[in-house]
């Protein structure tokens, strides 16, 4: 935590600075309310301490200025008797609280904790709110295709229905902007939207995320930490790579997705929400189910609703117009309007794109800001697009099936090339390629490229 301690009088501020330097905190310790000012200009804290009373200025005047600068530190004023009537104003102006000289070590600990939950508890909900005013354009679905216009049809039957939603479909197909989508239609007044990836949290990290954890739950659990679960109390909660969840999670997460109730990590107390969850997956759960890796009922229970997304090789006359909501999307650095030439369209459109929608808005984005020219041309493409091109399509017409290599091949090629991109860094490369760490290790298994 960052603590600011404002107080003039020497024993007391260094009493203060140690005794809370010894509990873990950072402490800033001045003495002069202009030294403050300054400070609260060039850095952020969490937590600040101000006496009224000081030699240059009043500790309301700081408070106000912290104010003003609208972050999230919270405010706790120091006061003596006769300045019990400031206090009050201070309370009315924005302070979290105020405490009467001489205070007792612990009372002020009690308080600066309270104050800390308080702005953790602040930042989350801005969360929140930055979710809600995401962009609609930038998770918009675009597309005409016959597949689309059904998949359309489907989401508005079943957006008002609190139902589990199951959305099955390659990586890089949209998934998520589905789920957002169902969200906005079941929620047109807004509402929290708040998504969880299984596939990048251990288990025991996974838990918490969850569901949050009480104050004092494990060594350095200093204050209670809201989960994902009552974030999106009211609204949806999106579970990706929902079969990547370890098997010892999905019982727990089962019973929340059956009555809505659970327990955060060290509490007693039982809590529940109303929540609608609407969970994805890049596996066939149902294959997974037979393996042994994902539990029956739970699969039962997520599959009330499933919607398959249709991957981009099925639906390319939307190629076009994706490729329109791109040029929308990402402006060009040079600021000008830029445009593609048929002769790329047509290329898109008769290359299989194994990375789906995801890998065509990269090479659009790298395609924009590599070109100098206002249309861009067959030499903007990506050096590795150009390959695949050459051994597509040399002749730019639409090919025969004959003249594709298989889908397995052009995966193998792309997970190699973004290897090899990425001087053989895993990470990085499944960063690249849209999809999880532990799908690339699968497919590295798979295609002997281990």
């Amino acid at each position: 935590m960052e603590l600011l301690i404002l107080e003039d009088e020497t024993p007391l501020r260094e009493f203060l600075q140690k005794k809370l330097e010894n509990a873990g905190h950072q402490v800033s310790a001045l003495a002069l309310g202009k030294e403050a000012l300054e400070l609260v200009e060039k850095k952020d804290f969490d937590v600040a301490i101000l006496d009224i009373s000081l030699p240059d200025m009043s500790g309301i005047d700081v408070l106000k200025k912290i104010t003003s600068l609208q972050n999230s530190t919270e405010c706790i004023m120091l006061t003596g008797y006769a300045s019990v009537e400031s206090a009050i104003e201070a309370m009315k102006l924005g302070a979290y609280d105020y405490l009467e000289k001489p205070a007792k070590l612990k009372e002020i600990q009690l308080v600066i904790e309270k104050a800390y939950e308080k702005v953790l508890m602040n930042r989350e909900l801005a969360t929140v709110r930055q979710e809600r005013k995401r962009s609609h354009e930038s998770v918009k679905m675009v597309g005409k295709s016959p597949k689309i216009m059904r998949l359309r049809k489907l989401m508005q039957k079943i957006a008002l229905a609190p139902s589990p939603v199951l959305i099955e479909g390659e990586s890089g197909t949209g998934k998520e902007v589905i789920a957002r989508e169902i969200h906005r239609l079941a929620f047109p007044q807004g509402a929290p939207f708040i998504s969880v990836d299984c596939a990048t949290l251990q288990e025991t990290l996974f838990e918490n995320e969850l569901f949050g954890h009480a104050k004092g739950a494990y060594t350095g659990a200093d204050s209670r930490h809201i989960g994902l679960v009552e974030l999106a109390n009211g609204g949806t909660l999106f579970v990706d790579e929902v079969g990547e969840l370890e098997l010892g999670l999905q019982k727990k997460f089962l019973r929340f997705l059956e009555t809505g109730e659970y327990r955060p990590l060290g509490d007693s107390k039982t809590r529940k929400v109303e929540v609608r969850v609407i969970a994805a997956t890049n596996r066939v759960l149902k294959k997974a189910v037979e393996e042994g890796k994902f539990r029956e009922d739970l699969y039962y229970r997520l599959n009330v609703v499933r919607i398959e997304v249709p991957p981009l090789r099925e639906r390319k006359e939307d190629i076009p117009l994706l490729v329109e909501h791109f040029l929308k999307l990402y402006p060009s650095p040079t600021g000008k309007a830029k445009s593609f030439d048929p002769k790329v369209l047509q290329l898109f459109q008769s290359y299989p794109w194994p990375g789906n929608i995801r890998e065509l808005r990269n090479v659009v984005e790298r395609a924009l800001i590599l070109s100098n020219e206002e249309r861009i041309t067959l030499d903007d493409i990506p050096p590795f697009e150009k390959e695949d091109r050459e051994e597509i399509s040399p002749t730019l017409s639409p090919p025969t099936p004959s003249g594709f290599p298989t889908l397995a091949a052009m995966e193998k090629n792309h997970i190699q090339k973004a290897l090899e991109i990425h001087s053989g860094n895993k990470t990085e490369a499944a960063k690249a390629l849209g999809i999880s760490l532990r799908s690339l290790y699968r497919k590295l298994e798979k295609y002997g490229l281990g």
